[in-house]
């Protein structure tokens, strides 16, 4: 069959594991998400933990179809306009574009640090006042205002006394230029005036309101958040999801809420080295559409042939930012990092962090959006 990205599907013949490779896992608790899409799972028994290994024949090809590298003069000047409407025109089709070494690799990194030292603290206190010890897989459901757990293994933080002294840093990293006009061209009608347009922004009279700008107006500015989500040694594999729903179920729209990844580990300082134990982040490329994603999910051989064609893991280091349309299917693998030598008996909290992977994450969404999230906003971790 012709897939729904224009191109026809490959003879089981011309698979080839060499060239690229995917293996999705999946943790005890999503038992509930199998029972509806047991297609995603090769285990009878879905409680149990599995995992789906799933060759590809055209990985590289995914990854170099969503991804935008700079020019020398990009790298000593600025991003383009050129570059910039390249990647937002990317999330519109692929749902994700990696755009290379556009950030600045030490503040990133700084930002991935004091997050981790942040962490360490928070998980200190949990222990010692909850009497749970996250980093055992103990509790996941506990919450804070700056702490909540993902799942087993999995945190996300938001803020901590070491972030807070990186105010002006996360702020210039909120509002860099280039990310921002990326995901405000990628989140509003560009067509505006052009000739192919039928303008029907113009009826869009309620803009108006509250002293808006109304239909002809500029773009209103994106709402941000920030955080970063780490996931501990023993982390499994997460379930397959999306991080928002479509506004509308009957017509694809444009994104209305989009994500700003940036891997804070496999610095030039590290050799330029990305530790994949520590995991990744896959993705199921165009499964931000809703014809897409209902194949995918409804079950079927097509539906599983068409997850396996498009599935995608981008190797990214410090400086690479991945954005993506929170509607794409995602998911994050496995941290199976034990250190050096297994058998060290050296006192892991001197080195605690040392296998942990930090994403640091920046949220763009329009101002009608409301996101909800699993923080506590009654009690404080560092309290």
């Amino acid at each position: 069959m012709a897939d729904l990205f224009g191109s026809d599907t490959e003879s089981d013949d011309d698979l080839n594991v060499e060239t690229g490779g995917i293996v999705i896992y999946f943790s005890p608790s999503t038992s509930s998400y199998l029972s509806h899409y047991p297609h995603l799972s090769t285990s009878v028994n879905p409680t149990v933990s599995t995992y789906l290994s799933t060759p590809l024949s055209n990985d590289l090809a995914l990854t170099r179809s969503l991804t935008v590298s700079l020019t020398h003069y990009e790298i000593l000047n600025s991003p383009t306009l050129t570059t910039i409407i390249n990647c937002s025109n990317t999330i519109l089709a692929k749902g994700v574009c990696v755009l290379r070494g556009a950030a600045d690799k030490c503040l990133v990194k700084s930002l991935g640090d004091a997050a981790l030292k942040d962490l360490e603290i928070a998980l200190e206190n949990v222990r010692m006042y909850k009497n749970v010890d996250v980093t055992k897989g103990e509790d996941c459901s506990i919450g804070y205002k700056e702490l909540s757990m993902r799942e087993d293994y999995r945190c996300d933080i938001r803020t901590g006394p070491n972030l807070s002294h990186l105010h002006h840093s996360i702020t210039s990293l909120q509002n860099d230029p280039t990310v921002n006009t990326i995901m405000t061209l990628a989140c509003n009608s560009t067509d505006r005036g052009s000739r192919a347009s039928n303008n029907l922004h113009l009826g869009n009279y309620g803009l108006h309101n509250f002293n808006g700008p109304g239909p002809l107006g500029p773009f209103l500015p994106l709402k941000t958040s920030t955080g970063c989500v780490v996931s501990l040694p023993g982390c499994g594999g997460q379930a397959v999801h999306s991080d928002t729903a479509h506004v509308l179920d009957e017509v694809h729209n444009r994104p209305h809420y989009i994500n700003a990844f940036y891997n804070t580990s496999g610095s030039s300082s590290e050799g330029g080295r990305v530790d994949f134990e520590k995991g990744q982040t896959a993705f199921a490329v165009g499964s931000h559409r809703l014809e897409v994603c209902k194949v995918m999910t409804e079950g079927g051989d097509v539906g599983r042939r068409l997850m396996e064609r498009n599935v995608v893991r981008p190797h990214v280091e410090c400086g690479d930012i991945v954005m993506f349309d929170a509607r794409v299917l995602h998911w994050g693998t496995e941290n199976r990092w034990k250190g050096e030598d297994e058998n060290d008996t050296e006192d892991m909290n001197i080195k605690r962090n040392e296998g942990w992977r930090g994403i640091f994450y920046v949220n763009y969404w329009r101002e009608f959006f409301q996101d909800p999230k699993n923080w506590d906003e009654r009690e404080s971790v560092f309290d």
